[in-house]
């Protein structure tokens, strides 16, 4: 065997027993960490198994959670005020369909019921034009709302208040349409999403109203 082999094979045995002795190594240190892991776990206490009681009332906080609340009996007093931004709708894909500047007033009327008067800027003779008039009611655990869009057409939406926002959902019968609206502080909110006519056809959109309270 040459020289050159033989300082090949030394290196060979060297290099193998020095693998035996790392995997050794880390064999011992995975046993001790995973004995020091067992020991420290048994030192944890361990979880008390609820009692029916304690499972009764986190069933009940979740579904407070997800189910609707109370309409707030001073909600309409938030809305009161005029507010001015812009409405936008978009295709599902994102394409811009439509802007407009636009303002909301609200006004409560004196059977408790609110009015809402929505505005919208045209560009051609420079001034605002009336879009909708709707009528809310607080029937307590819902809201009831009326529009008139013109020509006769008369929509109507049930409110339901969750988590300090109101989701209106519409009854129409060749689609589905559901609006939410927050305040924030002054900041009135609007987000929606509609399909109408044919489920597999293009009439889908999403709206988008921001509107800042003006007084």
């Amino acid at each position: 065997m040459s020289k050159f082999w033989s300082v090949l094979l030394a290196a060979s045995v060297v290099l193998a027993m020095n693998g035996v002795a790392s995997a050794q190594k880390a064999q011992k240190i995975q046993r001790v960490t995973a004995e020091e892991a067992q020991a420290a776990a048994a030192q944890q206490p361990a979880e008390p198994t609820p009692t029916a009681e304690e499972i009764k009332a986190g069933a009940a906080k979740i579904k407070k959670a997800i189910s609707w609340e109370k309409i707030p009996s001073d909600l309409f007093r938030k809305y009161e005020g005029t507010w001015a931004g812009n409405y936008w709708a978009y295709s599902l894909d994102g394409q811009l369909q439509q802007t407009s500047q636009a303002k909301v007033k609200f006004t409560i009327q004196s059977d408790g019921s609110m009015k809402m008067e929505s505005y919208y800027f045209d560009m051609l003779s420079k001034s605002y034009f009336t879009g909708e008039i709707a009528t809310y009611k607080n029937n307590g655990n819902s809201i009831d709302v009326t529009i008139e869009r013109g020509k006769g057409k008369v929509d109507r939406q049930v409110g339901h208040w969750n988590d300090n926002q109101l989701f209106l959902t519409s009854n129409i019968k060749d689609g589905v349409e559901h609006f939410r609206e927050r305040i924030d502080g002054k900041r009135l909110l609007v987000d929606g999403f509609g399909v109408y006519g044919s489920m597999k056809g293009d009439d889908k959109h999403v709206f988008i109203g921001r509107y800042m309270r003006e007084k």
